[in-house]
């Protein structure tokens, strides 16, 4: 009897074992939740400010960008002078953003999992609205 049950048990043991790279899997994705893919410009501030001083307002452009690797929106808010206008750039009203490049700023935003668009550069906040100006030189 101890012979038939130990073979028993020796033959499950290498049955499971056997059949067990045979289970059938899927390999998966997590996709991204729907939120983080639905920002758009229309939840921006992205009109021309007062002007202020010799700071001369204007719209601010919006580029839309390629999903991050997350599969969340991204998109850059763009300020552009000339060779006679050095553009400027703050976000949610008085916050400064980057140094113009060649006539100009670059701010680069994605879409968070609440929805909501925020700055991809340290520190990480909600951007709500963009102020572009042009001074000139």
């Amino acid at each position: 009897m101890e012979s038939s049950l130990l073979r028993y048990v020796v033959f499950l043991y290498f049955s499971i074992g056997l059949t067990r790279p045979c289970l059938r899997t899927e390999p998966g994705t997590t996709p991204a939740p729907s939120t983080c893919a639905s920002c758009t410009a229309d939840q921006l501030d992205l009109s021309a400010p007062a002007n202020e001083g010799e700071l001369v307002g204007q719209e601010t452009i919006f580029v839309q960008g390629p999903a991050d690797a997350n599969g969340c929106a991204t998109a850059s808010l763009q300020c552009i002078g000339d060779a006679n206008n050095v553009p400027l750039m703050e976000v949610n009203d008085g916050i400064g953003t980057n140094a113009p490049e060649n006539n100009v700023v670059t701010f680069n935003i994605v879409c968070s999992q609440a929805g909501v668009w925020q700055s991809q550069q340290a520190p990480v906040m909600t951007i709500n609205s963009a102020q572009c100006f042009v001074t000139t030189l």
